[in-house]
């Protein structure tokens, strides 16, 4: 008779994130709840703005929905291809979740694919990363902000994780080293890294430092917003014509702490807290001094 009493789109979306909003420390993370609510506005903008609906029934949701999706994202907003696929992962779960609540039978992702392109993961050189460790820098919140990123230079933590690091991760191993062990926000995988005299003396600086001891962390974290605000001011100061950004540590502790100084990538993938070794990969770029210096050593294994 015409009447379509399929649910909406946007209300499995809002159902997924009650969800997880109700799962916020049992498995997701605040930041993944503000990430989904992104993606739920975005496709709340496309239905309205292009479709001329308030929702958009679940089960008409085919190719072309989600290819006119994908157009609409780029012309209007103008974003990367990577940026696109991060929207189209959040719609693929929701989608999914309509397979199991029976208002959907099949996927419509299974015939739209969104590729995934190689981006470019900028990193520090092992000069860049004793300028930033060595400058005199007279402001605090600077030289604060200077320290945590070093701090995950040697320690491969994100940002996430060092904002919840405390005395509890801190253990004295076996072999007479203090090691920090830590289940990863992100992977929940659990970490176990040995800590540099670097990071140590980091950690000794702000022992009794009032904002830490107040929250019970090891560094005065603030928000990921801010430390990445004030790191821009950092690379400036500094002289680095890079885009420094707390997960660049990462990138950094990846290529030219560990691989370029021959630590292994199995080895690296285990302390990053990856699941698999194609996610280290990404993070990982072998340097050309280090395929020159292996080369070498094989010219003289062969007497060559």
């Amino acid at each position: 008779m015409g009447v379509n009493d399929s649910i909406g789109f946007l209300k499995v979306f809002d159902y997924y994130l009650k969800t997880i909003e109700n799962n916020i420390g049992k498995g997701y993370a605040y930041r993944t709840l503000k990430h989904y609510r992104v993606s739920r506005k975005k496709l709340a903008e496309y239905i309205n703005n292009e479709l001329s609906y308030k929702d958009f029934p679940v089960n008409e949701v085919n190719y072309d929905f989600l290819n006119r999706f994908d157009m609409y994202l780029k012309s209007e907003y103008n974003i990367h291809q990577n940026t696109a696929w991060n929207y189209h992962k959040h719609l693929k779960r929701v989608l999914n979740l309509a397979i199991s609540m029976d208002k959907i039978k099949k996927n419509p992702y299974s015939k739209f694919k969104v590729k995934l392109e190689e981006a470019h993961r900028d990193f520090l050189t092992k000069e860049e990363l004793q300028r930033l460790e060595s400058k005199q820098i007279e402001l605090d919140r600077l030289s604060t902000v200077r320290d945590i990123f070093v701090f995950a230079c040697y320690t491969g933590l994100s940002y996430s994780d060092i904002s919840k690091l405390n005395s509890e991760h801190i253990h004295l191993r076996d072999d007479g080293n203090q090691w920090i062990i830590i289940h990863r926000t992100k992977t929940k995988s659990k970490c176990y890294i040995p800590l540099f005299p670097n990071a140590l003396n980091i950690m000794a600086k702000y022992r009794f430092y009032p904002e830490a001891l107040l929250k019970g962390r090891i560094l005065p974290v603030g928000s990921n917003q801010k430390l990445n605000s004030y790191l821009k001011e950092l690379a400036e100061i500094c002289g680095i014509n890079k885009n420094l950004t707390m997960h660049m540590a990462r990138h950094t502790f990846a290529t030219t702490v560990t691989l370029s100084n021959g630590v292994p990538i199995e080895t690296v993938s285990k302390v990053l807290g990856h699941n698999s070794l194609k996610v280290t990969q990404i993070y990982a770029r072998v340097l050309e001094n280090k395929i020159s210096e292996d080369m070498m050593t094989l010219k003289n294994k062969l007497g060559m």
